[in-house]
């Protein structure tokens, strides 16, 4: 679960609940799992050594650049999937 690919899966899935799902439980289900993840990513990426790259085992070959774009576009989304839930 604690991976890149997995944080895009919950983005394409907070997408889908935030456009067309009313049930407030389904709701708080999604936002519930993307707050594990982001503070999760936040504290590997900021707490910790820079212990990030665990979260790319997936892609082969990825550098900081990369992993800095994605680790504070997740956080973006995430407040702005927080503003419209």
């Amino acid at each position: 679960m604690r991976s890149a690919l997995f944080l895009v899966i919950w983005i394409v899935l907070a997408i889908f609940t935030a456009t067309s799902v009313a049930n407030d439980f389904s709701r708080g289900l999604v936002l519930g799992l993307g707050t594990h993840l982001i503070f999760d990513l936040a504290w590997d990426y900021f707490g910790k050594a820079n212990e990030v790259e665990p979260w790319f085992w997936q892609v082969k070959k990825i550098n900081k650049a990369e992993i800095d774009w994605f680790v504070r576009g997740s956080i973006l989304f995430y407040l702005l999937i927080i503003w419209f839930l």
